[in-house]
């Protein structure tokens, strides 16, 4: 058996040190650009699913307020509508609805009450509701701002925004011919961008009247 001593061709030879660590300095350096990219992108994709989330929970919450207040009408039959009548004022307001947010059946009318309050460090809107035959009224917490953060209620009347509704005819009154305002005004003064939110009332805004039945043999 024999073995071959011829040498290496002179034009082959291995990196040297210097090389290797030129080679790997450029390596780490790819590696580095490729993970800030990585954590950037990860950021990035953080604050627009943040931003997504709150923009869904804003639809969401007008969507119950548009909905609550679309339901409200000037009264129905019976004794419990008229002791049910729409009241209002910068802090809350309560009335009868036809459009529950809890689970009560399409077209049930409930008495309904939208309420801010000053909780701890929050600012809270409430949304509250309950048979009109009677009952515990169940709460619901809908938004939380900071306590730094004012908000209130106004109500169109006559083309006339109000911090209350209806209007006093006298210290002992309310007026008796307009029961429900045009529309109703949320004023967050919450930073960056403030928030007005303005929904119509869109059943009658007059006093209810039971409808006549004529000609029932």
């Amino acid at each position: 058996m024999s073995f071959s001593t011829r040498p290496a061709p002179s034009g082959l030879r291995g990196f040297t040190l210097l090389e290797m660590l030129v080679v790997i300095l450029l390596v780490s350096l790819l590696a580095s650009l490729m993970m800030q990219g990585f954590i950037y992108m990860s950021g990035t994709y953080q604050t627009v699913e943040r931003r997504q989330l709150r923009a869904q929970q804003q639809e969401l919450f007008e969507g119950w307020l548009r909905d609550s207040i679309h339901g409200i009408v000037n009264g129905v039959d019976g004794a419990w509508g008229k002791d049910n009548q729409f009241s209002g004022d910068a802090m809350s307001f309560s009335g009868i609805s036809l459009g529950s947010l809890a689970g009560q059946p399409s077209g049930t009318p409930i008495k309904v009450i939208w309420s801010l309050e000053k909780k701890n460090t929050y600012t809270l809107l409430r949304y509250g509701e309950a048979p009109l035959t009677g009952g515990a009224i169940t709460w619901y917490t809908l938004k939380e701002w900071p306590s730094t953060v004012s908000a209130s209620w106004q109500y169109l009347h006559d083309g006339q925004w109000l911090s209350s509704f209806p209007m006093q005819t006298s210290i002992f009154a309310r007026d008796k011919k307009a029961v429900l305002p045009r529309a109703i005004s949320l004023y967050v003064n919450s930073v960056p961008v403030p928030i007005e939110l303005i929904v119509s009332v869109r059943s009658n805004p007059h006093a209810y009247a039971p409808p006549v039945i004529e000609g029932v043999l």
